[in-house]
């Protein structure tokens, strides 16, 4: 397909269809990016079609726009009493609230786009063209950029011209690490919240002894993890996109000495995973897992953060980042928020306008009072 200023565009259905030297051009992630990608194509997610839109220039790639299809629920960022009434009302009519889409991005992480700086207009415009293509094809009635941070901005901005509307998504949530002992950070919180942390740890280390593993594989433990990791996402009132157990074995098989896992046991009994990707100077907690029957008991949440902190600490790692969501306990515990946002339409023309009044009042700071109070002290990126 031929677009402005003689490009040419090739969907393919697979990250691993593009060669690792042509994506880690445009877009250098070591973490989440390729091998990352190829992980989610490989575990054979339900209910999600991937589509990888490669742009090219004289037969060279200069860009790339990962993408996805599915059905999305509009009631996801919906919580409290009215979160229980669209429950009740899905009981009956299973698909009421749900919206084929098409998603510029990632369903694991931040959005991410590959694209030489000379192309930003045209590219924009032609991968554009691409997904409404697509969407057309699979009968998709909305088209997403999902959680782009905003140094996205000069990209993305345009597409606000082409009847798309940007609102807030989820803030990612990271801390610096400017300390070298789990004592010191301890020193930079507020007195509640050291108090309360302190309380929260002493109570855990009174009702028994918890022990931290950190086997070097997934073998044998895959059920374990995938068991826990499934009461979390259960109990969330907050459910994207649930991975299956594959996902696990991928993300191992892909990345192998960038993928950390961590076990905690209490009598020897499993109670909580964690898995995340490292670099020399960055930690990403990608999933937990937690045995709710203790959690609260132990507040095991915030011993595997100890436990997490003080593993990087000693590694030296210079940036831990966290989950989205539990933004209450993150905001205690003194991480930064680093705002993220969507770019959406209908492709319905006379149906976008007040597609745009429901999507503004679907954003996630309508329903978590911290997001709302914290906006004023989002970090810039």
């Amino acid at each position: 397909m031929d677009g402005p200023v003689s490009l040419t565009t090739r969907i393919m259905r697979r990250a691993e269809e593009i060669s690792p030297e042509e994506w880690n051009v445009l877009i250098p992630d070591t973490l989440k990016g390729y091998d990352l990608f190829r992980s989610l194509d490989s575990c054979g997610i339900e209910g999600i079609s991937f589509y990888y839109i490669v742009v090219y220039r004289k037969n060279v790639p200069a860009g790339i726009a990962p993408c996805f299809l599915m059905n999305y629920r509009l009631d996801t960022s919906i919580d409290g009493p009215l979160k229980n009434f669209t429950n009740k009302i899905k009981k009956a009519f299973p698909s009421m609230f749900d919206l084929r889409g098409l998603f510029c991005g990632s369903i694991l992480c931040e959005g991410k786009i590959g694209i030489m700086d000379s192309l930003r207009e045209p590219f924009v415009k032609t991968i554009l063209q691409c997904m409404e293509n697509i969407a057309k094809e699979e009968s998709a009635s909305m088209l997403v950029f999902k959680d782009f941070f905003a140094n996205y901005a000069k990209i993305l901005d345009p597409l606000l011209k082409e009847g798309f509307y940007k609102l807030n998504s989820y803030p990612s949530v990271k801390m610096n690490l400017n300390f070298t002992s789990f004592d010191e950070y301890m020193n930079t919180l507020s007195h509640s919240s050291k108090d309360g942390l302190k309380r929260k740890l002493k109570k855990a280390e009174r009702k028994g002894n918890i022990e931290l593993e950190m086997p070097d594989n997934i073998d044998g433990l895959l059920d374990v993890f995938y068991g826990l990791y499934s009461q979390t996402f259960s109990k969330s009132n907050i459910q994207f996109q649930k991975v299956p157990k594959d996902f696990f074995t991928e993300v191992y098989r892909n990345l192998k000495s960038r993928v950390k896992y961590f076990l905690w046991r209490i009598d020897g009994k499993p109670v909580g995973f964690s898995f995340g990707l490292v670099s020399e100077s960055k930690f990403i907690n990608v999933h937990i897992g937690m045995d709710y029957s203790v959690a609260y008991e132990y507040s095991l949440y915030f011993i595997m953060f100890r436990d997490q902190l003080n593993w990087c600490l000693k590694n030296g790692i210079k940036e831990y980042h966290s989950g989205e969501f539990a933004y209450e306990a993150k905001k205690r515990l003194d991480f930064a928020f680093i705002p993220k946002f969507f770019y959406v339409k209908h492709l319905n023309k006379r149906v976008n306008p007040f597609f745009r009044l429901l999507c503004m009042f679907l954003q996630p700071e309508n329903f978590d009072g911290v997001l709302k109070r914290m906006k004023s002290r989002y970090l810039p990126r």
